[in-house]
């Protein structure tokens, strides 16, 4: 036997080396976990770190993007951790998911709307738009016309979300990115563009992607490991986007557009639900608990050999410590290649999150909707949300457009679910400028501690 190979074998047979290559399979060790571990025998830490990192390239998934000034290529290993975030939401996501039927259902329209309302407001904020929730809600559900390039943005892209299947037949190409990007921009010109949206830093890449074949052959399964999991093709894509920065303005909101269409396009329609932007910036504020997450918030001591270029969404997080699994974990031995499997693996369980959240507003939300129908037996379960929503909130008011595009129903119905309302004494009608407006009335006033 050569030595060489006898080498090899006694260092993979090292029971110490066994213990924590095992146990980097299962859940992926950091530079600080090595440094508090039993090390093997004459080992340092940087050696154990080398040899964990040349194990993980050899089952790797490699991403085949890359540029002409950078040929580096990135990789992430299916720990366990990993396999059972992609195979949760394989099976709660796809067209087989209950989930999906249950989503599919009239009922569930005004949650599967406000989920994306949700997400717009969240993907606005990524790119950096000063638009408060409220002033979302209230342009998409009452059909204010936009007052300002923001506005027009927000409207666009709440349409491009609700049409992404009509598109699952369009191969990924530079003219449908082209087009994605002018269904979003549209009405817009680029002169408005450039002076009424905030600046946003680019990677001096800017254009260069959308002509490069690379992007295509992975959106299109032609370059992607047979292996690899669509989730995380789609995962890819759209941090690709973020990292390159290929379009004048938007890049977020497009990352998120080719996500969700590389995600519908693979049978994954409940991802395109998901409010995954949202609960991404609750996590970067620090707002996820952290149980529900594999890695957790670095210290400002801890010296993991990292590069700091790699992030979720593209963008340093608003916190100052540093996020571990958000890096680029790099390797002096091998250079050229960049370990994003802990980045990986906070990815999945962010969508979990989402996914969680998602279920659980629908689920509650379709049995508030069976109780209330049972509270005024004369009233539809429309209506009874309303008197509910009053009896909570006795400055709230009503419109019939907010009514209409709410629970997806026609001007006329909405209309006659409110006059109904007042012709019971639950709503009063009156006038706010040219606004005819429905306030909570007298049956309501009453009882207004009636929850």
């Amino acid at each position: 036997m050569k030595r060489g190979l006898q080498d090899l074998l006694d260092i993979l047979n090292d029971k110490e080396f066994y213990a924590l290559a095992r146990e980097d399979a299962m859940h992926l060790l950091s530079w600080d976990d090595l440094t508090r571990r039993a090390l093997p025998s004459g080992w340092s830490a940087r050696d154990v770190w080398e040899a964990l990192f040349a194990l993980r390239r050899l089952s790797g998934f490699y991403i085949p993007i890359t540029n002409k000034d950078d040929v580096r290529k990135s990789f992430y290993i299916a720990s366990r951790e990993f396999i059972e975030a992609v195979v949760e939401l394989a099976s709660q996501t796809s067209t087989g998911a209950s989930l999906y039927h249950q989503a599919l259902q009239r009922e569930s329209r005004r949650f599967t709307y406000k989920a994306l309302v949700k997400e717009t407001h969240a993907t606005a904020q990524s790119d950096g738009m000063q638009v408060s929730f409220e002033q979302i809600e209230q342009l998409l559900y009452t059909n204010r016309p936009p007052n300002n390039a923001q506005e027009r943005i927000i409207v666009n892209s709440f349409d491009l979300l609700t049409k992404l299947d009509s598109m699952i037949n369009e191969p990924f190409s530079e003219k449908l990115l082209g087009n994605l990007y002018q269904s979003v921009t549209g009405g817009l010109t680029p002169r408005q563009l450039d002076s009424e949206l905030p600046a946003m830093e680019r990677e001096g890449l800017f254009g260069y992607m959308l002509s490069y074949p690379d992007i295509y052959d992975y959106a299109n399964d032609i370059t992607k490991e047979k292996w690899e999991p669509d989730i995380m093709t789609a995962i890819m894509l759209r941090e690709a986007i973020l990292y390159f920065k290929p379009f004048p303005h938007l890049n977020c909101t497009m990352a998120w557009m080719i996500f969700r269409l590389y995600a519908i396009k693979h049978d994954y329609p409940v991802i395109a639900y998901l409010p995954i932007v949202h609960t991404t910036l609750e996590w970067e504020k620090g707002l996820i608990p952290s149980e529900v997450m594999s890695y957790g918030f670095s210290t400002e001591e801890d010296t993991t050999p990292m590069n700091p270029s790699h992030y979720i969404l593209g963008r340093t997080p608003s916190a100052a410590h540093r996020f571990t699994s958000m890096q680029e974990v790099h390797s002096e031995c091998y250079e050229d290649e960049g370990d994003v499997s802990r980045w990986v693996v906070t990815s999945l369980e962010l969508m979990l999150v989402a996914l969680r959240s998602f279920q659980k507003e629908l689920t509650t939300g379709l049995m508030e909707i069976h109780e209330l129908s049972l509270m005024d037996t004369t009233l539809n379960y429309r209506q009874n949300s309303i008197v509910l929503r009053a009896k909570r909130n006795p400055d709230a008011e009503f419109h019939i457009q907010f009514h209409k595009k709410a629970n997806d129903i026609a001007y006329a119905t909405a209309r006659a679910d409110l006059l109904g309302l007042v012709e019971k004494g639950y709503l009063k009608q009156t006038v706010k400028g040219r606004q005819h407006v429905f306030i909570p009335g007298e049956r309501i006033i009453g009882h207004a501690d009636i929850t």
